[in-house]
């Protein structure tokens, strides 16, 4: 089964990291063949909490240079429940590049907002330093 219950999308690459108070952060990537078959293929995330819930899964806000063709997304969470996720993903040109967003928490919203950038191999070594870091305290 799929979280949108539709038939044209089809989910892969599933990618998952719990925080200390035994929620469930999970990304994936969702292809699909639209109308006239544009193709779309779109990283999401969602939130499950220790019982089992699902929360709202959200699609991971694109890079305004994004054709929408992203993949390969990956996740950790920091003992504040703060997600960071990269993924691999196209520009407009077919340039390659990894893109990565936090969703930082807001208990007055069921919306998380993140911008996406591109980052740099050196800026994906600094980051897995840091959520290394505060993981430890």
């Amino acid at each position: 089964s799929n979280y949108l219950q539709s038939t044209t999308f089809i989910d892969s690459g599933p990618s998952i990291a719990l925080d200390e108070s035994g929620n469930s952060y999970v990304t994936w990537t969702s292809y699909n063949r639209g109308i006239a078959e544009q193709f779309d293929q779109r990283v999401w995330w969602v939130k499950i909490d220790p019982s089992g819930n699902p929360g709202h899964a959200q699609k991971v806000p694109s890079h305004p240079d994004s054709d929408h063709f992203d993949w390969r997304p990956q996740i950790a969470v920091d003992a504040g429940g703060t997600s960071y996720v990269t993924w691999q993903g196209e520009d407009v040109s077919n340039n390659s590049h990894v893109y990565f967003t936090a969703y930082i928490p807001n208990p007055n919203s069921t919306t998380m907002v993140g911008a996406a950038v591109i980052i740099a191999l050196a800026v994906i070594i600094a980051l897995a330093v840091i959520i290394a870091r505060r993981r430890t305290g």
